[in-house]
């Protein structure tokens, strides 16, 4: 949903691809904020987002992963989105592996 403008976090591998894979889902994302790959999320980075999504009036959005990590005090105003993979030729993927 357009109208929705977003603030992502994230401290994974590949935070360009979360990026990319939101945008591609016609997510509006308007801010975004890196911590290193298996970053330590301390209470002071929450309120952080939390106080610059209020400020710009933007959602707050991030991986199933990063979610897992926040303090419950901080997960009502943080919403994550699952990622599933999906293999389109299974077969051919297994054939693959086995090589």
């Amino acid at each position: 949903n357009l109208d929705i403008k977003y603030l992502i976090f994230s401290g994974i591998g590949n935070p360009s691809d979360f990026k990319d894979i939101l945008i591609e889902n016609k997510f509006n994302v308007k801010e975004e904020i890196i911590f290193p790959d298996h970053y330590s999320y301390k209470s002071n980075d929450f309120e952080k987002i939390i106080a610059k999504a209020k400020n710009e009036n933007l959602q707050i959005l991030t991986t199933e992963k990063d979610y897992m990590k926040i303090p419950e005090e901080f997960k009502k105003e943080i919403d994550f989105i699952s990622i599933d993979l999906i293999i389109q030729n299974e077969e051919k993927f297994i054939e693959l592996l086995n090589n």
